[in-house]
């Protein structure tokens, strides 16, 4: 169970990103479609791709009401799409799965000139708190 994006980031990519109402967006590891979703309901053509079968296959069933969001089970690695097709890349929280290297070089390649990259992450603040202390060994094991 992840809790979903707050709006404010979603607006946030959207502005910084300049992104028109007719904008093309790509996805990396969408999950179950938490982040695809706020900008499906936007309106946006969105690809987005998750390596885990299941996964994509559960992003499909919640985005099946979305008829511009094309979902797929796929590795980053081994989709082919022609360059210079999308307006934003963002991934939520996958990015980390690639290598960098060839993860932001592919990236600008499959964007237009201009296009926006939006990596996006959730911070833990909870480090020397009680909680983190109490469940520290947990992640140890």
């Amino acid at each position: 169970m992840r809790s979903g994006y707050p709006d404010e980031i979603i607006d946030h990519v959207i502005r910084f990103a300049k992104l028109a109402p007719e904008g093309r967006v790509f996805e990396f590891g969408c999950g179950t479609g938490q982040m695809t979703r706020p900008f499906a309901e936007r309106g946006y053509t969105v690809v987005a791709l998750d390596q885990g079968a299941r996964l994509a296959a559960l992003a499909a069933k919640h985005l099946e009401r979305y008829p511009r969001v094309r979902n797929l089970s796929c590795a980053f690695e081994a989709w082919d799409d022609l360059p210079g097709s999308y307006d934003l890349f963002f991934s939520a929280p996958a990015f980390h799965w690639i290598s960098p290297d060839y993860g932001l070089a592919r990236a600008a390649e499959l964007l237009k000139t201009g296009g926006t990259i939006a990596l996006i992450w959730t911070l833990d603040r909870s480090e020397g708190t009680a909680f983190w202390r109490a469940t520290e060994p947990i992640y140890k094991t």
